[in-house]
């Protein structure tokens, strides 16, 4: 079996194109996370700050840094900043802490805003604006929970399943979002209620690293080395690699998926409908860990280094 996947993948790559990166945007401290919108890349690190850079001219523009924290012996550190998302040019921020819980940050007109405190004792992974005023904060427990930032209170909060939680991505409208978990499970849910919508667990028989979630399509990132598709009115499927796959990300007419592809750190391209290679991206040096398309033939990517790589595919 293991010959006969090996035979498969080389026949899906056979006829895809090697592209190396258009350009790199070096950073001062390893990425952690990033996002954009249509003039600044937020570049998040696990030095505790986020790098602003100009669209346009890539340099950087601005930096949020957040204050030092100190350890039990006293010495004074950056905690890494987890996860970040953008709306309208107010970011969302979730920073570690030496402690055991993290903190949530509102960044709005160049002022930071701490909405959830150490004192809360919250475990949260990652947060997505739902809307200008409420949020979706996840807990590495799979407690999913929604904020509203007006009246500075916690709305609902459900408990998704027992397993430790990995990652969740959001429907453009905001409407629905997925969940993924150690499980292997994928949840459908309901933003404004949190209630579970549906359940996905035929693809992947262990952890999903990461997700892709649009028009209706799910893509999984899987430790089993499964690539899941799960697509409305299509039979659900899914890729074999002969590595751990840690991220993948969907174009945005969700007609083409991306994936990491192998040892080396290179991302392969692949058409949902044929699952045939389309096009193989060279030039990482480390495990890529976050991708996301700016349109159909242009992303961004990032792993455990000092860099943000940006792709044109066309």
């Amino acid at each position: 079996m293991k010959i006969l996947s090996l035979l498969i993948l080389l026949l899906l790559n056979l006829h895809s194109k090697t592209i190396k990166a258009s350009y790199i945007i070096n950073t001062k401290e390893i990425v952690s996370d990033f996002v954009f919108n249509d003039k600044y890349l937020f570049i998040a690190n696990i030095k505790g700050s986020i790098e602003i850079f100009d669209f346009q001219s890539k340099k950087m523009v601005n930096e949020i840094i957040f204050p030092l924290e100190q350890t039990l012996k006293g010495k004074l550190v950056r905690s890494k900043i987890l996860s970040i998302d953008e709306l309208n040019n107010k970011l969302l921020i979730v920073r570690s802490s030496v402690k055991a819980f993290r903190e949530v940050w509102v960044y709005e007109n160049r002022i930071l805003r701490k909405i959830i405190s150490l004192e809360d004792k919250l475990s949260i992974k990652e947060a997505r604006f739902a809307s200008e005023g409420k949020i979706i904060l996840s807990s590495l427990g799979n407690e999913l929970m929604s904020y509203d930032l007006n009246e500075s209170y916690m709305s609902y909060k459900r408990q998704i399943e027992e397993s430790y939680f990995t990652d969740m991505e959001l429907s453009s409208d905001k409407k629905t979002l997925v969940s993924a978990s150690e499980s292997g499970i994928v949840s459908l849910i309901d933003v404004k209620t949190g209630d579970i919508l549906k359940t996905f667990s035929s693809e992947n028989v262990d952890s999903i690293y990461k997700l892709a979630y649009v028009k209706g399509t799910i893509i999984t990132a899987g430790k089993d080395r499964r690539v899941g598709v799960y697509q409305k009115g299509e039979k659900a499927y899914h890729l074999k690699s002969n590595f751990l796959i840690y991220c993948v990300a969907l174009s945005p007419s969700a007609l083409n998926a991306i994936y990491t592809k192998d040892e080396d750190s290179n991302l392969e391209v692949f058409s949902l409908k044929s699952k045939k290679s389309l096009y193989t991206l060279e030039g990482h040096f480390a495990v890529v860990d976050n991708i996301k398309f700016i349109n159909e033939y242009e992303l961004f990517s990032s792993g455990a280094e000092k860099k943000i790589f940006y792709w044109k595919l066309k």
